[in-house]
């Protein structure tokens, strides 16, 4: 957490108070108001108790595609900073930005498992130790259907199935602050 020097902060906020010379009472403490909602605002982000979002690219996207046993799941992976990568939950629905271009890695932990994407014409595998990749510019807006197969024999269940949703940019931004909401 960083810290802050208090009287430093007292100062500022009471030049700002003085800066604005309202007129009437009203006015002056409307300017107070305005003048206190967003200092609190600024010390919540610069001593790390509020984040303010992170950016969410919309032109290429990279997701994460793991099978285990009979499931699937997915996470969204974006550059953090150099060298690092954010990773976002997602489970076994995807959201896409229309006209991005989209790179899926495909990874199985135990079966040899075939992926396929049917209403986008897409079909891929992954077994322990060879991942899979698809790469397709999300064109069409829609939900397609996404499945992961298991080449053993099981029973395939929902947990198999899921569905991809590509949608317009800022949807596509919502639904992933969502989800990044949801796992704090």
């Amino acid at each position: 957490m960083r810290r802050f020097d208090a009287p430093c902060l007292l100062a500022s906020l009471s030049r700002a108070l003085r800066a604005t010379h309202p007129t009437d009472a009203s006015n002056r403490l409307r300017s107070r108001a305005q003048c206190g909602r967003g200092l609190a605002l600024s010390l919540l982000v610069s001593t790390g108790c509020a984040r303010p979002p992170q950016e969410i690219p919309i032109d290429v996207v990279q997701v994460s595609v793991k099978a285990q046993d009979t499931a699937w799941s997915a996470a969204y992976l974006f550059q953090a900073a150099p060298g690092a990568v954010r990773e976002v939950a997602t489970g076994r629905e995807v959201h896409l930005p229309l006209g991005a271009n989209v790179e899926l890695s495909l990874e199985s932990r135990d079966f040899i498992c075939l992926f396929a994407m049917p209403g986008l014409q897409l079909r891929d595998f992954a077994a322990p130790g060879v991942a899979g990749r698809f790469q397709f510019r999300a064109e069409r807006s829609g939900s397609y259907e996404f499945r992961g197969d298991e080449m053993c024999g099981l029973p395939h269940t929902e947990k198999t199935r899921g569905r991809f949703v590509i949608e317009e940019p800022a949807a596509f931004q919502a639904w992933v602050h969502d989800r990044e909401k949801e796992s704090r």
